[in-house]
């Protein structure tokens, strides 16, 4: 009972691959094995120090680790990008055990930083709150800047060495914060807090891990993933769908099923599928790290053979289907030419 109750809790977790919001996603970095764009829009990042380690499920090689002293993950190239007007949403996984001012994320001028959007997390990050542990920071000029953030006394809600998901929302009239699924009350103590984001002045430089005010400082101690950026309002069942995102790596434990092998891994040329149930019929699909499918195709033969030349590098999820669509296989795999 135990392995078909786990078969059909791996089943539902599948088909959660596509409910991921992907509507106004602008960059995604799901950190697996490398700081590239899982949106489609290609804004690859460049790692200067972090390393990678497990990320919350445990697969390796899944998640940064940031040291705190130098290490930040560089996306100016795509400033300019980044810099879109609110609305935009931010939702990404953070384990740290330090307890200091640490920047997430930052897009700024390459002079003194003056004009600036950051999120950040722990405590003296801005000097204007009082035990503040995530915070929203914006200045565009005298005219458009605030400070907001959540405050607590509670420091382990986010400074516990776990992983916990935080969610920014920037709609123009304020900022809201989540952090595990839970709105957070926000407090301002800075300028006017209007929930702006971006439009900052000759924005040249856009990093994760840092920020930049006259050179790179408050470095982030700890671990990042699952980073994305959106260009509208997230609301609160969109946030939990990104906080309860299934690990796409599990593999079904199956009962009674046919045994099926899709090698190589990583793939470069062709995928190749064998099962070792030659009256085997069903349905294969591939898709993206986003959960869209980019690849269906009839199994009719116990070896199937599929041209990789119009995939691009990255991660896919391979899902084998029986005749009646009961999911009977899944694996990911990675993509490198």
């Amino acid at each position: 009972m135990k392995k078909i109750q786990t078969f059909i809790l791996c089943i539902i977790n599948l088909f959660a691959i596509g409910q991921m919001p992907e509507a106004g996603l602008v960059c995604y970095y799901p950190m697996n094995g490398n700081a590239n764009d899982f949106s489609g829009n290609n804004y690859h990042g460049i790692v200067n120090g972090p390393v990678l380690i497990a990320d919350r499920f445990g697969n390796i090689n899944s998640a940064y680790d940031f040291d705190g002293i130098n290490d930040y993950i560089d996306l100016s190239e795509f400033a300019n990008e980044l810099n879109f007007e609110q609305p935009a949403s931010f939702s990404f996984w953070v384990n740290t055990s330090a307890d200091i001012g640490m920047a997430v994320y930052s897009v700024s001028d390459a002079t003194t930083g003056y004009s600036i959007s950051m999120i950040a997390i722990g405590n003296s990050t801005t000097f204007t709150l009082t035990n503040e542990i995530a915070i929203a920071s914006h200045r565009r000029d005298d005219s458009d800047m605030y400070i907001a953030g959540f405050t607590t006394t509670n420091r382990g809600m986010l400074v516990n060495q776990k992983w916990h998901h935080l969610a920014y929302i920037y709609d123009g009239i304020a900022v809201k914060i989540y952090i595990d699924g839970v709105f957070v009350p926000i407090s301002s103590t800075y300028g006017i807090e209007n929930g702006h984001y971006g439009n900052v002045i000759n924005a040249a430089i856009a990093v994760l891990g840092t920020r930049y005010y006259s050179g790179y400082g408050a470095f982030l101690n700890g671990s990042l993933d699952d980073f994305r950026i959106y260009n509208r309002v997230l609301d609160s069942d969109e946030v939990n769908e990104l906080l309860n995102e299934p690990d796409y790596a599990s593999e079904i434990e199956s009962i009674n099923l046919p045994d099926f092998f899709i090698y190589p891994n990583p793939a470069s040329e062709y995928l190749r599928i064998e099962t070792n149930n030659p009256g085997f019929t069903g349905k294969i699909e591939i898709a993206n790290v986003m959960g869209s499918v980019v690849f269906e195709d009839i199994i009719e033969q116990p070896e199937k053979i599929i041209e990789l030349a119009e995939f691009v590098n990255g991660f896919y999820f391979v899902r084998i289907f029986d005749y009646e669509m009961n999911v009977v296989k899944s694996k990911k795999i990675f993509i490198s030419k």
